[in-house]
């Protein structure tokens, strides 16, 4: 279960999740600007599905939030 602390208007903590596959590296960040963490790269419903998820529906949320965090990341890096 995530237990959620509001930060500012774009951003939620999240607590860490406590399933051992979980891409969660405990820095839980939500941005609802971007709908993803920016620890993880997972949306919400990635985040509250991932127990559900098959192998090969971990892998391709895995692709996909890799994709975002490079966006992020990419982004940070313009803006300095």
């Amino acid at each position: 279960m995530l237990s959620m602390e509001r930060l500012n208007n774009s951003a939620f903590l999240v607590s860490p999740m406590s399933s051992t596959d979980s891409p969660c590296i405990e820095y839980c960040i939500y941005n609802y600007e971007e709908d993803f963490c920016e620890g993880c790269g997972r949306n919400l419903l990635e985040i509250s599905d991932w127990g559900k998820y098959s192998k090969d529906e971990k892998a391709l949320v895995m692709e996909t939030s890799k994709k975002r965090l490079k966006v992020v990341e990419k982004s940070k890096e313009e803006k300095k």
